[in-house]
């Protein structure tokens, strides 16, 4: 699977939490850090910070909370084939800097 559709699925993911459309694209570079063996989908890492990404580019930061925007990726991720339960997408919160989403 190539690293794009997981971005894909970020955008997919603000676009169905907000249902609309995104109104512009974004020129992204990623770099991770993501220790091997830690548990956590380094798939589910770029969807997450690429909704991050596109809500903080379609003004939306602070217009939901760290919950919604979890169940939004994992529901996304779908979208290309993967089946996840949002336990990663949820724990990957505590990993990127949200202070404008809230915690509820």
């Amino acid at each position: 699977m190539q690293g794009f559709n997981y971005v894909f699925c970020g955008a997919k993911a603000v676009e169905e939490l907000f249902a609309r459309q995104l109104s512009r694209g974004l020129n992204l570079y990623v770099s991770g850090n993501i220790p091997m063996g830690s548990g956590l989908s380094s798939s589910s890492a770029l969807v997450v910070c690429a909704a991050l990404c596109f809500l903080q580019s379609e003004g939306l930061t602070g217009k939901t909370t760290r919950k919604e925007l979890s169940n939004a990726c994992a529901k996304a991720e779908r979208h290309i084939g993967t089946q996840g339960c949002g336990m990663d997408q949820s724990r990957l919160f505590n990993y990127f800097p949200c202070q404008k989403l809230s915690s509820e």
